[in-house]
Parts: structure tokens; sequence; C-alpha cells
């Protein structure tokens, strides 16, 4: 449960709403859905980044239903590929829902995908003139919500222009639950929301902006850290009706933004420059921890489909956050890896 909504009733009420409508029919959701409505209302690009089977699709497919503009679902695109929406696009207002990267044929339609919304969404345009292709989109306002696995994110962070254009213009939340209680059915919210041309409500002083803004600076630098702290900000208040930024909207954000912390844990430089290296295998097995506090080895095998011989080789090499307990067949999460998601508010 986030406290922080049971604290602020009535000036999160909508928050509050939408959180509760999920939670009450798909458990570990709910934080997902809402973060991205605010990502929607804020006109971010947004990749939500789970492992199969978290319920990625479902919270977007519930958005998608409650978006009241123009919208449009792909699965990806490449640069020529826009050309055929071009005029959709330009001067329009409107969201984006890719459901799954993974289905973009090609490594190159998947990561063009993310380079072409994030552009898009952060600048509004995209202008190319080439000898085979003539491409110009002006004047978009929209958000863009993607879905993809940690084996794409991985991907894309070892690309040059991850580290000099995507990662400042893509917001990166990490989902870590799997549904511990399947429900096939669609989550369902009676919350509608609107939309503001232009995100520069008043923000009135709170104690927690510097928390929230060092939240932020973990995954981008300073200035953008800024911008898009405050473009979350006036979308928490435009959810929840109001024509002001005020604390319940920092607390809120403050709680939604935590996650943003782990990215220094699994996204890992060697040096000062150069590229950004995951380990495929630490944000499944934090992803087990947080949903199971302890998960058993033959649920993961189910779950993930691998052999238990070499669940038990991965076991051994993620000593620091997880040990095996001989006979039991329990994994325990070591105090290091509770530190991590107890940062990060998953735990």
């Amino acid at each position: 449960m986030l406290k922080v909504l049971s604290k602020y009733p009535e000036e999160l009420r909508a928050a509050n709403q939408l959180y509760s409508d999920v939670e009450s029919t798909h458990k570990g959701l709910g934080k997902l859905v809402l973060f991205n409505a605010l990502s929607d209302i804020a006109n971010r690009c947004v990749l939500n980044i789970g492992c199969a089977g978290t319920g990625k699709s479902r919270a977007t497919d519930l958005l998608f239903e409650r978006i009241d503009r123009s919208k449009l679902k792909i699965d990806s695109i490449t640069v020529s590929g826009l050309k055929r929406i071009q005029n959709a696009l330009s001067w329009n207002f409107m969201s984006i829902v890719v459901d799954d990267l993974s289905k973009g044929q090609t490594e190159y339609s998947q990561i063009a995908t993310v380079s072409v919304f994030s552009t898009l969404c952060y600048t509004g345009q995209i202008i190319k003139f080439t000898g085979q292709l003539e491409l110009q989109i002006q004047g978009f306002r929209g958000s863009a919500l993607i879905n993809l696995q940690p084996l794409l994110l991985r991907k894309i962070a070892r690309l040059p222009e991850f580290e000099t254009d995507i990662r400042d213009k893509a917001i990166r939340y990490y989902h870590l639950y799997f549904p511990v209680n399947e429900n096939i059915d669609k989550p369902k919210t009676s919350v509608k929301y609107r939309y503001f041309k232009e995100l520069n409500l008043n923000v009135r002083e709170s104690d927690f902006e510097d928390r929230v803004f060092e939240n932020f600076r973990y995954m981008f630098s300073k200035a953008r850290a800024r911008e898009h702290m405050l473009a979350y900000l006036n979308a928490s208040a435009i959810l929840n009706g109001r024509g002001e930024v005020v604390d319940a909207d920092f607390e809120l954000l403050y709680e939604l933004s935590k996650i943003f912390r782990l990215e220094q844990y699994i996204l890992v430089k060697r040096g000062l420059e150069g590229v950004r290296e995951l380990d495929e295998n630490v944000l499944p097995l934090l992803s087990s921890i947080a949903t199971f506090k302890t998960p058993s080895v033959k649920e993961l095998s189910f779950r993930f489909g691998i052999k238990k011989t070499r669940l038990y080789e991965i076991i051994q090499e993620l000593t620091d956050y997880c040990i095996l307990v001989k006979n039991s067949g329990k994994i325990i999460p070591t105090d290091y890896a509770k530190e991590i998601l107890r940062e990060c508010g998953v735990w």
C-alpha cells in the first residue's frame, strides 16, 4: 500500500482511486498503472522494464482504454516507417502505446522505436532529409508508453546513443512484481483524467523537493532531472483535479520515483566514460525476491523455463544478492539485496 495516498485522501483522491481499483484485482500492478498515467499526462516517453509475465501489457491496455485523446498502439517502428504516419503525428496531441517491444521483428526496429519516440516526446519534432528519405514531423505533443524486457534494455544501454541521447529523454520505470494470484482479466478503473497543453502550474514550496530531485538525479542529468520532475508534479496535480502543485504531489512522486535508485545497481559502467552493462540475471532475481521474499528453486525453474542445474549455477554467480539454503530449495536474499530493495521502495 502506498501510505502517502491514505495520508492525503482529498488531495490525492483520483490517484488513490486508480491505485486501489487496480490493486483490488491485480495486486502489484497499482504503482505501474499510476506511474504510467502520470507519464501520459506529463507527455513523457517511459520505458516499462520488467520480466515477461509481470503484467506490463495489462497495465498499458487499461490506460489505452482510458486515454481521452488521439491514440495509437503499435509493436515497433523505424524512422522510414514514421513517414507513413507523419501527417497523423504532426501538430497532434496524442498518446502512443508500444505493447511489447520484443515483437519488433529486428533489433534495428526495436532500438529505433525507443530512439524515435524518446526524441519525439521530448522535442516534438523529427526532421530528416536524406537521399532516400524525406521526413518532417513537427508540433507533436504527447506520450509514449513502451513495454520491454531486461534483455532489450541490455541491448539499448550498450548503444553509444543511450548515453548521449536516450538516457536523458526516456524515463525508465522498473516493474519488479510478478502476479502472485494470476488474473487473466484486464484491470478496471472508473478514473478519468484530463490533459493540459502546458505543464506550468503554480508549484508550492515543499520540504520533499530536494528528496524528489535526488531520486531523479539517479537517472538524469541535473537540468533534465529538474525538467522531468516538474512535469510529473504537474501531472499529479492535473490527475487529482487541482490547479497547483502541493505537498501531496511531492510526496507521491517521491514514493514512485524511489525505483529510479535501482539503476545505479543494475546498469553499471566500468569507467567514467564508456557503455553501461546489464547483468540479465540480476533484475529477474530481484523481481523474484521482491515478490516472494524467499522464492523456491522449483518456482523459479517453472517461471523462467530453466533447468534446476542451470539455476543453481546462476545462484552461485549472484552470491552478492542471494544464497541457496541446502536441502530446503529456498533462495534467501542477502542483506545487500534487501537494502537495495528497501532503498527502492519495494521491500
